[in-house]
């Protein structure tokens, strides 16, 4: 006897795949790539598209994720460096940003991912793209004030106006990092919550604290 089990694929691709969504009209194909492309996200959105026409095609089934910024113990990439630099007490011109950033939790993004892997309480999840976050959208001001209580630290922010922090990062050639930092990205989690009613577990300053509990730890 043959027992065919229908194959399951969970893709965790990345919320910047939605600024490009401009190409999803027509098959990607890396040799659209121009200047102005972010090929991280690029990359992610060909790989979505190469998936669900997989899944049309046969008896995979596939859940694509797109997290925004995901932070937790032992965070890497920017969040790291940042949080590097206020624990050196290092004076930040950070202190008058109003943009609005979406972030999601590690414990957030788990407990999301577990739920789509349980085809019983998640079966409008098969084959499709999922946007997640916090739910809690903050400035990049915020964010540090946030992790600065977490953690005890002090922050010296200085409040530099954005357009001249804009034009330096020009000067030096760091616009994306300037867009990373200054720039709005929020992530639009209504279809989520319509098809799964998905809601995170844990909230940003309970995240950070367990962050600043298991540096702690391994020290």
């Amino acid at each position: 006897t043959l027992i065919f089990l229908k194959l399951e694929l969970f893709f965790l691709s990345s919320s910047k795949a939605s600024s490009q969504q401009l190409f999803s009209n027509k098959n990607l194909d890396f040799n659209d790539f121009s200047e102005s492309s972010d090929p991280y996200a690029y990359s992610k959105l060909w790989a979505e598209q190469k998936i669900l026409n997989l899944s049309h095609n046969s008896e995979l089934e596939c859940v694509i994720i797109r997290p925004p910024v995901v932070y937790g113990p032992d965070v890497k990439g920017n969040f790291d460096k940042l949080l590097t630099l206020l624990k050196k007490h290092i004076p930040l011109p950070f202190g008058a940003i109003n943009n609005i950033r979406s972030y999601v939790a590690l414990d957030n993004l788990v407990d999301f991912i577990a739920l789509c892997a349980d085809r019983t309480n998640s079966p409008k999840a098969t084959n499709q793209v999922l946007m997640i976050s916090d739910g809690n959208d903050v400035s990049t001001t915020t964010l540090i004030k946030k992790i600065s209580k977490a953690y005890g630290i002090k922050p010296v922010l200085l409040p530099v106006p954005v357009f001249m922090m804009k034009f330096a990062a020009k000067l030096i050639r760091k616009s994306d990092l300037s867009e990373r930092l200054f720039g709005n990205a929020l992530v639009d989690v209504s279809k989520t919550q319509d098809l799964l009613g998905w809601k995170p577990i844990i909230s940003m300053d309970e995240q950070l604290r367990s962050m600043a509990h298991y540096d702690k730890q391994v020290k």
